[in-house]
């Protein structure tokens, strides 16, 4: 009985080794850790030999997934030329699901393209692949990305081929394919293009962008291909981190990620004592991050009350403020904060360093104690700028607020400034200037203040504000500017171009300080023409900021 028992525990030792290596694994990925063509570090021609090689270009990243930022990426021109392929083991069980998944960042700088196919899977391999299915396709309209998958390329192709979501070129999508292998029939064929993010299942991944279940593909899976398709047509596509296998996890694997972290080194001794409505030294601290998420990004610095203020540069003091970092790691960097007590009193709190991923907030604790001033004091809060805004138009309301102690019954006073306008309320009515009617003692108030400009010019100054039996006036610093700009318009492509007509493109990227009363294109057979110079076509179909204009009664 002992012989028979351990023959059995072998036995079955032996299955359960041998099952393990069972599971499932990639059938093929590349993440392109070479520099060059394609061709020329294992993928094999099938088509255009000769012209227009694909090579690698700068590589994709994307957060979260395994491959993102790994070596290079693949340069899918808008050219026609060569398409390329690998092989790996083939996949023929009928019922059986074949994933694959890569990074997509189309590039082309046209507003509008036709589209094309420019990867597939297959039967095929080496010098011959011909049978092809999962044909994955991209289109540009009017500047918008549209990503659709069919398993055969009929002309016209059917309305459901491409998916309705609009995407943006420039930017790097995450695309899943399931091809399904039906021996008796179609084989359904789907397409996912996930903006953010690495769902670990089919089910958190939602619907997908695109199913066809109308077509045929091919019931023996061996390979993958890289297409440049017709010059007219085709997209210029950047591919990455290209994975095939037989299960969503396969293709979709995701970085084991740290934490990300944030800390503080250095403490903020206490103020002391500080006249009210005055200011301390500043002091400062240094905050560090490590595993920091969505780089580049804002950490936010926040001061516990009206007491404190907070900086990133020991200049602009404010409630709150923000440390930028551009990596997953910030060095060590100084936040300054300083005493401004409202009240007499200890004071005490936090100053809280938030975001970037970090779960929780870090903490500087602070302290001072706000002495009453013996003489009248007037102090305010600053005043947000106003940046540049149109002349004749109104900006605002931004607002500050008066805090004063000890004064007199004496009136307050805000002083005229060109350009700026008062309230005591947010709704007006605004005047030139305030008197403001005060019992004495301490007074508080928010004066809203609205910026008309009237010329292209610089409106900074200083709001003066007095009064109270205060010995000293306070300036409380106004910002903005007047300007005029002009619209800012693009010309173009030109598309459905003939011996006498053509229809071209235009763009209104900024209105300026105008209201648009009319738009289209101007053209001249003479190079640089002025404006003004050449015959102009109106146009009337401004969508998104976007137009075109037909040309016709052209001649060479």
């Amino acid at each position: 009985m002992k012989k028979i028992f351990t023959k059995s525990f072998f036995f079955l030792f032996s299955l359960l080794l041998s099952t393990a290596g069972l599971k499932a694994q990639l059938l093929a990925t590349e993440n392109f850790t070479f520099t060059g063509a394609l061709s020329a570090n294992g993928w094999a021609i099938h088509s255009g030999a000769g012209t227009n090689a694909i090579s690698t270009t700068t590589g994709l990243t994307y957060t979260g997934l395994q491959g993102s930022g790994v070596g290079n990426a693949a340069l899918v021109t808008n050219l026609g030329g060569q398409d390329e392929n690998i092989s790996f083991t083939p996949q023929n069980t009928d019922g059986q699901t074949v994933y694959a998944s890569m990074l997509v960042n189309v590039t082309d700088p046209a507003t509008s393209k036709a589209g094309d196919y420019f990867f597939n899977l297959g039967d095929g391999g080496g010098t011959t692949f011909t049978a092809l299915c999962a044909r994955v396709y991209v289109k540009i309209t009017s500047s918008v990305v549209n990503f659709g998958i069919i398993n055969t390329s009929p002309n016209p192709l059917p309305a459901n081929t491409y998916g309705t979501t609009a995407f943006a070129k420039n930017t790097t999508y995450l695309l899943v394919i399931k091809y399904s292998i039906n021996a008796a029939g179609n084989d359904p064929v789907s397409l996912w293009v996930i903006p953010s993010g690495v769902p670990a299942t089919e089910a958190a991944a939602g619907p997908a962008e695109v199913t066809n279940t109308s077509l045929a593909g091919q019931d023996n899976i061996r390979g993958l291909a890289l297409r440049q398709g017709s010059s007219s047509n085709s997209v210029q596509t950047v591919v990455d981190a290209i994975k095939v296998g037989s299960t969503w996890a396969d293709v979709t694997p995701g970085n084991a990620t740290q934490p990300a972290v944030l800390s503080t080194t250095g403490t903020i001794a206490d103020f002391g004592n500080v006249t009210v409505g005055s200011s301390s030294a500043s002091q400062s601290y240094n905050l560090s991050g490590t595993n920091l998420a969505g780089a580049p990004g804002n950490i936010t610095v926040t001061a516990p009350s009206t007491d404190f203020q907070v900086s990133n540069n020991n200049t602009s003091w404010g409630a709150s403020t923000t440390v930028a970092y551009t990596s997953a790691t910030l060095p060590a960097t100084p936040v300054w904060v300083r005493f401004t007590p409202q009240t007499a009193g200890l004071k005490s709190g936090n100053i809280s360093n938030s975001g970037a991923g970090a779960a929780t907030a870090v903490t500087v604790a602070v302290s001072g104690t706000g002495v009453a001033p013996v003489d009248p004091t007037i102090s305010a809060t600053s005043l947000t700028a106003f940046g540049n805004v149109c002349n004749n138009t109104t900006a605002g309301p931004n607002s500050f607020t008066i805090n004063a102690i000890n004064l007199t019954n004496a009136n307050i006073t805000v002083a005229p400034l060109a350009g700026f306008a008062y309230a005591t309320v947010a709704g007006g009515p605004y005047t030139n200037s305030l008197t403001l009617l005060q019992a004495g003692g301490t007074f508080t108030q928010t004066v809203f203040v609205n910026f008309s400009p009237t010329a292209v010019q610089s409106y900074n100054g200083n709001i003066v504000v007095a009064g109270g039996g205060a010995a000293s006036s306070i300036n409380v610093a106004a910002a903005g500017a007047g300007t005029n700009t002009a619209p800012a318009v693009t010309t173009g492509a030109a598309t459905a171009i003939t011996i006498s007509a053509a229809t071209v493109a235009g763009s209104i990227g900024s209105i300026g300080c105008s209201a648009v009363t009319a738009y289209g294109i101007e053209y001249s057979l003479t190079s640089g023409f002025p404006n003004g110079s050449g015959t102009a076509v109106a146009s009337s179909n401004l969508a998104a900021g976007n137009y075109t204009a037909s040309l016709s009664g052209l001649a060479a």
